[in-house]
């Protein structure tokens, strides 16, 4: 699909570091855009806020000097990690909650267990907060901002809670791209966390504006029956209603001739003091009689 995001050339690409696709295939590669668009102005106006504020731009002598383009190699690969989320919350929610996994705050809380962002397909992270990375053993350090983006390079933590990681790509005046360096296993998870939370905000952006701009409409409302809860009818269903007809017919006629007894057999005081007679079973209407001296029974 074709999608008019409406921003031009907006100050926030850093200089053709970053460009929307003119396609998108996929829903993945659209959300890609999205996140990476929300990261890179956050980042720019940050930078504007601190500039109005009179902060100096901080002298980084690692920084990245030349702006690098966000090669489609590596939107690919975040596009891939978007589309890995998708369908786990797909698979998530096809399942009974008793079924569903622990979640990741869940899976975190279990003691040694490794946490998400240490599985083997996560591998890419967008940057979301600004980082400081450790470059060489001097221990001279560089930044990563929003839209900044860094690899995983194995899922081994030392003995300070360390990840090695790498920079993919950054913009001008951030770590340079290929930078080999290790970050803390929270902030890497911290990452994640909000990539999954990004994916969620595009994915409501995707639901407000379905059949504008080039998003495709949503399908039309098809009900269906499903199996699960629906029951055939029984084969002898119709004996079975007309046995129940004829035992309520039954019922009926006996309670017409102990009717008819009770107008027969009781006084016509006995029967005005009782409100309302028919009310009265056998059973209470024999102890009635035997209470007011009456000797004869009834009924049968």
């Amino acid at each position: 699909m074709v999608y008019a995001w409406g921003w031009g050339p907006a100050p926030w690409f850093y200089g053709g570091y970053f460009a929307p696709e003119p396609v998108y295939p996929t829903a993945a590669l659209w959300l890609t855009d999205f996140l990476l668009a929300e990261n890179l102005n956050l980042a720019y106006e940050n930078r504007m806020a601190a500039s109005g504020a009179g902060q100096p731009a901080p002298q980084v002598p690692l920084a990245q000097n030349n702006p690098v383009t966000l090669t489609r190699e590596v939107k690919q690969l975040i596009a891939e990690e978007v589309q890995q989320e998708l369908a786990a919350e797909q698979a998530a929610a096809a399942q009974p909650a008793s079924l569903q996994p622990a979640g990741a705050a869940q899976q975190s809380a279990v003691p040694d267990a490794p946490p998400p962002t240490l599985d083997e397909k996560v591998k890419v992270f967008v940057v979301s907060t600004g980082l400081n990375l450790i470059a060489g053993s001097d221990g001279q350090t560089c930044t990563v901002t929003l839209g900044d983006i860094i690899g995983r390079k194995g899922r081994d933590v030392t003995a300070d809670g360390q990840v090695p990681v790498s920079v993919l790509n950054s913009k001008d005046g951030d770590c340079p791209v290929d930078l080999a360096t290790a970050l803390d296993v929270s902030a890497l998870q911290d990452t994640h966390n909000e990539f999954r939370e990004q994916i969620s905000a595009g994915m409501e952006k995707l639901a407000r504006n379905q059949g504008k701009a080039g998003l495709p409409a949503g399908p039309a409302p098809d009900p269906r029956q499903v199996a699960e809860g629906q029951a055939s009818a029984s084969a002898d269903a119709k004996d079975l209603l007309a046995k129940q007809v004829q035992e309520a017919d039954r019922t009926e006629s006996e309670i017409n001739d102990l009717k008819r007894e009770w107008m027969v057999d009781v006084p016509g005081e006995l029967r005005r003091s009782v409100h309302p007679p028919l009310s009265i079973g056998p059973v209470n209407a024999e102890q009635l009689v035997k209470k007011n001296g009456l000797c004869s029974r009834i009924y049968g």
